[in-house]
C-alpha cells in the first residue's frame, strides 16, 4: 500500500515538474482513445445494421445508370415497378424481386386528422418476403396483392387508433389519402413492428 502510494506522489511530482511533456502525452493519450472509440463505434455499426435480415446473406441491390440523349448519366437504386418484372422473368437465379422507393413523406390524412411521418415508401408484394419486418396484423402473402394497399408501422397504427378513439386491429380496412394523390385512397392492409434502429437505408 505504501509503495502504491509512493509511486503515486512521485508520478504526480513529475507531472507537475515536466508539465509541458505531460500535457503532450495526456493530449496524445486522450485523441488516440478517442480515435479508437470512433473505430469501434463505427465498425459495429457497419457489422450490425440489416443482419435482422433472415436472408441478408441472399439479398442484393441492384444500382444501374440511366443514359439520356445528350450523354449523360444518372445513376440510381430505384426500380422502377417494370424493371422489376423484367428481372424476375428474365433471370432464372433471381426469385424475388421488389420496388422501394422514398414517396417524400407526404403528410398523412385519416378521417379530419392530418400526419406527418419522417419515413414513407413505395413497394411492391414480394417486400415481406425478401425483408425480415414482422407483420403484427395481416397476412404477409397477400398483402400489396392490389393496387392501393398500405401497410403501417405500429407507432403510426398507435396514432391513428388515438385520434379514432378505436384499437388498431379495427384500422384493418380503413383508408388513408396522401396529399399529393388528391382524394386517391388507399386501404391498410396491415400493421408492421417498428423499424428497427440497426437499419440502413436503402436495405
Amino acid at each position: 500500500m505504501d509503495k502504491t502510494l509512493n509511486n503515486i506522489i512521485v508520478s504526480l511530482r513529475n507531472l507537475k515538474k515536466y508539465k509541458i511533456n505531460s500535457a503532450i502525452t495526456l493530449a496524445g493519450l486522450s485523441v488516440a482513445s478517442a480515435c479508437i472509440i470512433l473505430i469501434y463505434l463505427y465498425v459495429s455499426q457497419e457489422l450490425t445494421f440489416n443482419n435482422f435480415h433472415e436472408n441478408k446473406n441472399r439479398i442484393f441491390r441492384i444500382n444501374y445508370s440511366i443514359g439520356h440523349p445528350d450523354g449523360t448519366k444518372i445513376e440510381s437504386i430505384y426500380l422502377d415497378p417494370r424493371l422489376s418484372e423484367i428481372i424476375k422473368s428474365n433471370i432464372p437465379q433471381v426469385t424475388r424481386c421488389t420496388i422501394f422507393r422514398n414517396a417524400h413523406n407526404p403528410a398523412i390524412r385519416f378521417g379530419s386528422h392530418y400526419f406527418e411521418e419522417e419515413s414513407t415508401f413505395i413497394t411492391e408484394n414480394d417486400f415481406f418476403s425478401i425483408f425480415t419486418f414482422k407483420l403484427l396484423i395481416g397476412d404477409k402473402d397477400r398483402i400489396f396483392k392490389t393496387p392501393g394497399e398500405i401497410v403501417i408501422t405500429s407507432v403510426l397504427a398507435d396514432k391513428l387508433a388515438a385520434s379514432e378513439s378505436c384499437t388498431i386491429e379495427a384500422l384493418l380496412g380503413k383508408t388513408v389519402f396522401f396529399a399529393p394523390t388528391g382524394n386517391q385512397p388507399f386501404i391498410i392492409s396491415g400493421i408492421m413492428e417498428d423499424v428497427p434502429k440497426k437499419l440502413q437505408y436503402p436495405f
